[in-house]
Formats: structure tokens, C-alpha cells, sequence
């Protein structure tokens, strides 16, 4: 399991900025700007070669349950795939996080996997696989 560190990330990320597609089995475990710190702890993959699971402070504030990567930052608001299990496996859905409140929100379905591609538009786009085979998206409200 390859576990990356902050790649000193844009102070001023938003769906405009270019950032690196990083993958849920390889991407950032530790983010910091100048008003945001996101650190993933006690993690560990799914199988090998599936996404990467963990513990999550935002800001120093832990967040209850598993949380997969990477994260997708977007001005205040921050999209972060949350772990569901069920008598079926792990599953992930999307939550939005808002800085400025703490507030939490989860979008949509349940799906296997989710890689954010994007947040443009209104929508926030992502992939379910690792093969990228199906492009999703949902209207952020």
C-alpha cells in the first residue's frame, strides 16, 4: 500500500483551479493550506488494489466513521467519500462538508467505489471503478 503526503496543494483550490487526479488507492493523506487541514489516520485497503479506507480530522475535528480518497476541495466546501458497510460489503457515498458551518451532508446513492473527478458546474462528477469505465454525476445543491 503506497500512502502519499501533501503534494503542497493549491491554497486557493476551487472548481476552476487544476488539481491532479490522484487515485483511491494513492492520493493525499495529509492536506494543509493556510485555513483548511485535512489527515487520514489508521489506514488500511479494502483488498489489494481497492481503495484505501481511514479515519479522518478535518481542521483537528475527527470525523465519525471511514472515509475513503481523495478528497475533492472546492472553495469552503469539501467532498470526501464516506464508507457504508452492509450485510454486502463496503460501500461508499459522497459527503459534502461545509467549513464555514461544520455541517455535513451525504449525496446520493451507495456505489463501490467512488474517484471525484470533478466539480463543475453545479455538478460533481466521479467514477465508481477503478477502470473508469462509467462517469457519474450529481446536482450539488
Amino acid at each position: 500500500m503506497k500512502i502519499l503526503m501533501s503534494r503542497g496543494l493549491s491554497e486557493n483550490m476551487s472548481s476552476n483551479t487544476s488539481y491532479p487526479l490522484q487515485r483511491p488507492d494513492d492520493f493525499d493523506t495529509q492536506i494543509h493550506t493556510s485555513r483548511l487541514s485535512i489527515e487520514y489516520t489508521n489506514l488500511l485497503e479494502i483488498s489489494q488494489g481497492g481503495p484505501i479506507l481511514g479515519n479522518i480530522a478535518v481542521n483537528g475535528v475527527s470525523l465519525e466513521g471511514r472515509f475513503g480518497g481523495p478528497t475533492w476541495i472546492d472553495g469552503s466546501i469539501v467532498y470526501i467519500p464516506k464508507t457504508e458497510k452492509s450485510l454486502f460489503g463496503t460501500y461508499f457515498r459522497l459527503m459534502k462538508l461545509d467549513m464555514d458551518s461544520m455541517i455535513r451532508t451525504e449525496i446520493g446513492e451507495l456505489h463501490h467505489m467512488i474517484w471525484i473527478e470533478k466539480v463543475y458546474d453545479g455538478k460533481i462528477y466521479f467514477y465508481d471503478s477503478m477502470d473508469k469505465s462509467l462517469s457519474l454525476s450529481y446536482h450539488l445543491r
